[in-house]
């Protein structure tokens, strides 16, 4: 009996997750689709149907742009305010849809068909009560939402015809009734609008979308609301309370809420004073479009929503935020598209897992706004940078494209990927596909199944192309390099400027199989070498054979201490870069060549780092900027790259070359780096300048504070030198010595040592006279000098 209980549970469970799951997308085309997408919002602003010469080239090449990135969807205004669409006779009542507005919008809808776009089609703005409209612009609009026969003449005379035109429209995914018409109520209560009752928009929706349900069964109805405060009967009571909330705003933030308010809401307004009105810590929400709440405001039974779409800003905080609250939280019994939001960090959640969160977190679609501009910045600039984002359209489809894809064809291709794309050797790549149900698959003339992955063994450079056939057949080729044995992939004497007598590295990597030698001595095809360069001894060459031959040269130049800029001898890394630019490389920060740079991805936060390899005391850092710069950065030093010390705060940087004389000590530096705006940051240099340091005082006690190596003594010496060094803590450690070809040719020490100070006898009867260099390793610490036998 137990069993029995326990099976009617389990089952009873699957398919309320299967209900649940289902519940939760938009059902189109027989199908539950994500909507993953973006605001077109309008070419022409209130103007792309009813003139007769919509702009379709331009609706082509944004429809186009959505497909490639892998996007479905596009939020599209129609009569927005009222200005060209609908028509009105002499005594403010609608009569008819407008010129050619059904064509226009049938033309429109054809071209997003065409490159399988779906257009969820906005009716009306809260623009259309805005006081920058004419006085009869406002009359006959305000008597549209608050006279009945005014709007039986706008659903008899203009909606139905326009439904009926174009009923069935494989582009349509659904009619929207409003776009935020809370903003012209007594919720949103935007002093730029004539107001009116929200019962009047709560009758508008419900009567308008009963019209749309009996002219067209099949169509799906919605609403754009302003946020969730206006969607949810949830009362979230946040822990935030509003002062505690503005003063968790940076100032990027708060410039960009006044803006976004300013430029959309039409309310010069501080930052401040947006969050005293709309921030609600404790919100009283209430559910507006609720079924039973419109049919009570309109009276008819066929007036409900389909599924809600709402807004989000940074206004709302997190309290109302869909990236903070998963879609159950809210208590909805209808699918939820996120209809609205800038692509930027939201408040710990980075812009680039906006559109995957809500994916995850049980909504039915994510449309960032806009596609004129989809960042504070870029929509008041209305650049069409939208770059952020394709990323997250493209990457959502690449991995749920069974719930994006609106029109299902065979021949179609989802996925396909080579990897590595530079191989060596008796390397293998994999060749990854993935197509529609239905397909013919070829890989180079191979017939394979729908989708898999193969390995292969490239001896020469090598193009795949994956074709298809079916109802739409396709063809992607991809290329892989061959780097054959004898090729120099990296090649690097670090530092290029040194004091006389202190220790570079010469790093390479070369193609498997090479036959490598440095200066003539055979070296692996891969490593790195100490070596202490002297007036003899200041160039360094690296000759490979194999499939290939090549060489290459790296020199050294001799400076003084105080002026020798310790960068050049560094390991750099860096938070991001920008892959699509040319010669882009985090090596341009420490070249010494002004004219070359690093240029970071678009972002707010950026950090470069860079490992001196020895601890220094350092007294200057010069930044020298390129085109893009942070106003606001940190500098920190580090002993041990764990802990940071902050040595330099900037709040208000010029740009150019920024010089800081100051006093610290570490191995390692840290630049912490705000964009001001979400362009990307350009630095052609990143200079630090110091000297080594040896031993330090401890609370009066000479015992070693940091890890140093000392010159041996005597120097030249025969046979008998005697090696001294320092280790702050216990740890394994290591003294070995090589002879100039970089051989190893004996191990002095080897083992666990504690800290302290310590003193190591060479006796080198059995060497020949010459140049030896010993190395201590000890931890994350390594230090070289060079010493001279002469017998």
């Amino acid at each position: 009996m137990k069993k029995n209980i326990y099976t009617v549970l389990f089952l009873a469970a699957v398919l309320f997750v299967t209900e649940a799951n289902a519940q939760n997308r938009i059902h189109y085309n027989n199908r539950d689709i994500f909507m993953n997408g973006s605001n077109v919002a309008w070419v022409r602003f209130a103007a792309d149907i009813g003139t007769g010469n919509p702009d379709l080239n331009q609706f082509s090449k944004i429809f186009a742009e959505m497909h490639a990135a892998g996007g479905n969807s596009f939020r599209l205004w129609l009569h927005t305010d009222g200005t060209t669409t609908p028509s009105f006779d002499s005594n403010g009542l609608v009569n008819g849809p407008g010129n050619n507005a059904v064509s226009d919008l049938k033309k429109i809808l054809d071209l997003a068909e065409q490159n399988e776009v779906g257009l969820l089609l906005c009716l009306w703005s809260h623009d259309m009560m805005s006081t920058s409209n004419s006085q009869t612009i406002l009359d006959r609009n305000k008597k549209l939402l608050t006279d009945t026969t005014a709007i039986r003449a706008y659903i008899n005379n203009a909606l139905v015809p326009m439904v009926e035109g174009v009923k069935g429209h494989p582009a349509i995914i659904a009619w929207e009734i409003f776009n935020e018409p809370e903003g012209f109520t007594e919720i949103g209560n935007w002093s730029s609008k004539i107001h009116v009752a929200e019962a009047d928009v709560q009758r508008f929706v419900n009567m308008t979308a009963g019209a749309i349900h009996r002219a067209d069964p099949t169509a799906k109805v919605t609403n754009g609301t302003w946020g969730m405060q206006a969607l949810t009967d949830v009362t979230y009571l946040s822990k935030v309370s509003k002062s505690a909330f503005y003063n968790s705003l940076t100032e990027e933030q708060k410039t960009n809420m006044e803006l976004f308010v300013e430029s959309n809401y039409c309310m010069k307004m501080t930052a401040q004073e947006i969050v005293n009105k709309f921030y609600s810590p404790q919100a009283s929400n209430n559910n507006f479009y609720r079924d039973d709440r419109l049919i009570a405001a309109g009276g008819d039974s066929l007036g409900t929503l389909d599924f809600y779409t709402v807004h989000y800003y940074s206004w709302a905080g997190t309290a109302l935020s869909p990236f903070h609250h998963d879609y159950a939280g809210w208590n909805l019994n209808k699918p939820l598209v996120i209809a609205e939001f800038f692509m930027e960090d939201s408040f710990g959640v980075p812009y680039q897992n906006l559109y995957n969160q809500l994916y995850n977190t049980g909504y039915a679609g994510a449309l960032s706004w806009q596609w004129l501009g989809d960042t504070q910045a870029n929509d008041n600039a209305k650049n069409s940078d939208h770059s952020r984002t394709v990323a997250a359209l493209t990457d959502l489809f690449e991995n749920h494209h069974a719930d994006i894809v609106l029109f299902i064809k065979s021949g179609t291709i989802y996925k396909f990927k080579v990897s590595p794309l530079n191989v060596q050797k008796d390397d293998s790549c994999t060749v990854t596909w993935e197509t529609e149900v239905g397909s013919g698959v070829t890989i180079n003339n191979e017939a394979l199944a729908i989708s898999g992955s193969k390995s292969y063994i490239p001896n020469q450079n090598t193009t795949f192309t994956l074709t298809t056939t079916g109802e739409n057949p396709q063809t992607r080729s991809i290329s892989v390099k061959y780097i054959p044995s004898g090729t120099i992939i990296y090649f690097k004497v670090k530092p290029k400027e040194l004091p006389l007598g202190d220790t570079a590295r010469v790093v390479w990597t070369t193609a498997k199989g090479s036959e490598v030698k440095i200066n003539g001595a055979s070296v692996p095809v891969s490593g790195t070498i100490y070596v202490v360069p002297d007036n003899n001894n200041t160039s360094y060459e690296i000759t490979t054979s194999g499939e290939v031959s090549d060489s290459k040269t790296g020199y050294v130049s001799f400076v003084a201490a105080d002026q020798a800029n310790r960068s050049y001898g560094g390991d750099f890394t860096v938070s991001s870069l920008d892959s699509t630019i040319i010669n882009n490389k985090v090596d341009n920060l420490y070249d010494g060549n002004y004219y070359t740079s690093w240029t970071s991805l678009s972002g707010s936060t950026q950090t470069v780092q860079v490992d001196l390899q020895k601890v220094y005391d350092i007294n200057k850092i010069v930044l020298t900027w390129g085109a893009s710069y942070s106003k606001s950065y940190q500098i920190y030093s580090s002993l041990d790259g764990l802990t940071w010390n902050t040595i330099k705060l900037q709040a208000g940087g010029k740009g150019g070359t920024e010089t800081y004389n100051l006093t610290a000590q570490g191995r390692y530096v840290k630049l912490g780096m705000a964009s001001s705006t979400s362009a990307p940051l350009v630095m052609s240099e990143f200079e630090i300048y110091g000297m080594p340091v040896t031993t330090a005082v401890i609370s009066g006690n000479t015992l070693p504070a940091v890890y140093s190596l000392e010159q041996n003594y005597p120097n030249p010496f025969n046979p008998s030198t005697v090696i001294n060094y320092q280790i702050p803590k216990a740890g394994n450690v290591s003294l070995k010595i090589f002879d100039i070809l970089g051989r190893e040719v004996i191990t002095l020490v080897n083992g666990i040592q504690s800290a302290g100070s310590y003193k190591v006898e060479l006796n080198a009867k059995q060497f020949t006279s010459g140049v030896y260099f010993y190395r201590l390793t000890a931890g994350d610490f390594i230090q070289v000098k060079k010493m001279l036998l002469m017998k």
